[in-house]
């Protein structure tokens, strides 16, 4: 199970980064405009907590990418990440490095087959919050070449293209939220 270290990431892994960053701003930003055009409050309240919890996460994932500001900073790791660590870095996830090489395509593969069902058999009955937070559809080739490459063997490519596809689906539920008039897939 023990493939050795990753390389050092680049540029790409800046980008993905920044990213997450973004997408998890974008959502925090579309949890304002929620309660304006959600059918009822219980409804805008339930999308707004959903909102956050992926905001949440999302910020969770760029400290993580960034080693919660090593790189940005240069402080030296403690003991723990220092010994355990795979990369030597204030993180949690390079305790896993070996395990990823699994967990990055059992996750993509399974996601994508699990989208691949909502997509191509709907369900005429979905609610204002179902169609909101649903992935759009325009995404599907970026979600099957995202899934394929992790089997790479190498998951920085897989989180380059997911950084990539979450920003995309955060831009959607902003838009969603603050231009509601204007047809993006959603029934308002």
């Amino acid at each position: 199970m023990f493939f050795g270290l990753t390389p050092q990431e680049g540029i790409v892994e800046k980008v993905s980064a920044l990213l997450l960053l973004l997408s998890s701003a974008i959502l925090a930003a579309a949890m304002f405009k929620i309660k304006k055009i959600a059918q009822t409050p219980k409804t805008g309240q339930k999308i707004m907590i959903l909102l956050l919890v992926m905001s949440g996460l999302l910020f969770v994932f760029f400290g993580e990418e960034i080693s919660w500001g090593q790189r940005l900073f240069g402080w030296k790791s403690g003991a723990v990440f220092e010994t355990y660590n795979y990369q030597n870095e204030t993180n949690l996830h390079n305790f896993l490095n070996p395990a990823l090489r699994y967990i990055y395509p059992l996750f993509g593969i399974s996601f994508f087959i699990i989208m691949l069902f909502v997509w191509f058999f709907p369900n005429d009955k979905n609610s204002y919050v179902w169609e909101l937070l649903l992935p759009h559809r325009s995404l599907f080739f970026l979600l099957f070449i995202t899934a394929g490459s992790t089997f790479n063997g190498d998951g920085e490519l897989f989180e380059a293209l997911f950084s990539l596809f979450v920003f995309l689906y955060s831009l959607r539920i902003f838009c969603c939220t603050w231009f509601p008039k204007t047809e993006l897939g959603v029934r308002v």
